[in-house]
């Protein structure tokens, strides 16, 4: 079955930005959030979002905020 692309949000972006930043892979970013590499993967290209239990974690692990997360900032 083939994936369904939905749009990269910001969330997304920042979540990859945030990983680049700090030099991890996709697979350490994914062992930090409790997920596959291929789920960092689908989140990155579009295919699916993450909870607001992974932004939660994102935003403890990374010194970041909500707002900022969401795009408020």
């Amino acid at each position: 079955m083939e994936k369904e692309y939905r749009n990269i949000t910001i969330v997304e972006d920042r979540a990859r930005n945030i990983r680049i930043k700090h030099g991890l892979t996709q697979k350490e970013f994914g062992q930090v959030l409790g997920i596959s590499k291929s789920y960092v993967s689908d989140i990155e290209n579009g295919y699916t979002g993450l909870s607001i239990n992974h932004i939660n974690i994102i935003c403890n692990c990374y010194d970041v905020t909500f707002d900022y997360m969401l795009g408020f900032l």
